[in-house]
């Protein structure tokens, strides 16, 4: 029987296995920033090969994952003093927790035994396929995968910028800007909070609405951001603005199936939002999703729309 008959994969799955895919590649292509029109059109699958080191005996798995898709296909019987030296290596170390890339001394194995010799007999077969816990929005659901790197802390205050410092911070913080830096990317780690209102950004340390205010002036978004807190939209107490910092790290290089350069788990109804930056001389920056730019705006009607966000525990 075929290697990947055997295995069950899906008849749009690529049939080779890519021994340079890592977790956190895997993570960026599918989950982050895989959910551009192209993509969903073609259904893209990789078939890759990572280690799980949860339990006390760690194990080197196959991976079919895609677009909202995630599936462990089978355990690979390596040897295990190899598999023991992958994690021990820090190079292998994965941002997602206790999970690790495979190094060179595995990817020869694998190249020689699994890929070459097509030997199935290394291959324990699920009896269940494990599916990758990924909710409904595409996202994998808060605590199931915990981004283990070093947090990016973005201003958060109110500036004041002219022309020349919005481009000079677009540039240091290499945000994505249609104009000002098309070769820019800004790479989130967003997680569902499984309550349907809000999203968290473990990179960044922020908590975001999916939703978000509606057109408006700034006075008016101010009384709303002031109501959301007395209230505690969705159980908290600090909502706020974004810096322009905080609103240009959610804007994506490519466009979605909306036609928003912004991950599809936001809405598509505040295509720009106010940020609590002023512009110099007057009025504020504005970041727009859907032409993927900065500009300026004024305060009064009929303003823009508002996406709040706060600073994540």
């Amino acid at each position: 029987m075929d290697l990947f008959e055997q295995l069950g994969v899906s008849n749009t799955t690529v049939q080779c296995i890519d021994l340079e895919m890592t977790p956190d590649l895997a993570y960026r292509t599918f989950t982050c920033s895989g959910f551009h029109e192209e993509q969903c059109a073609t259904k893209q699958r990789v078939l890759y090969c990572y280690i799980d080191a949860w339990e006390a005996e760690p194990k080197l798995l196959l991976m079919e994952q895609g677009v909202k898709y995630a599936r462990v296909l089978a355990l690979i019987k390596a040897p295990i003093a190899m598999v023991r030296a992958c994690v021990a290596n820090p190079e292998t170390s994965s941002m997602l927790r206790r999970t690790h890339a495979i190094d060179l001394p595995l990817k020869q194995w694998l190249q020689t035994i699994l890929i070459d010799k097509k030997d199935v007999s290394c291959l324990q077969l699920m009896a269940e396929s494990m599916v990758a816990p990924i909710c409904p929005i595409g996202l994998p659901l808060l605590g199931t995968l915990s981004f283990t790197g070093r947090r990016c802390y973005l201003p958060s205050e109110s500036q004041q910028l002219d022309e020349v410092q919005l481009e000079n911070e677009i540039n240091t913080w290499n945000f994505f800007e249609n104009h000002r830096r098309p070769q820019g990317s800004f790479a989130c780690f967003l997680v569902d909070n499984n309550d349907h209102l809000t999203v968290t950004d473990e990179y960044a340390g922020l908590v975001w609405q999916r939703g978000g205010l509606d057109l408006a002036s700034m006075r008016t978004i101010k009384r709303a951001v002031e109501q959301h807190c007395k209230q505690g939209y969705s159980g908290w107490h600090d909502w706020r603005l974004p810096s322009l910092h905080e609103a240009m790290s959610l804007m994506q290089p490519e466009k979605n199936a909306q036609g928003l350069y912004l991950h599809p788990c936001f809405s598509e109804e505040q295509p720009f939002i106010f940020t609590a930056a002023r512009c110099h001389p007057g009025g504020y920056w504005l970041v727009d999703y859907r032409q993927g730019r900065v500009f300026r705006g004024a305060g009064s009607s009929p303003g823009a729309f508002a996406r709040l966000c706060r600073t994540a525990a």
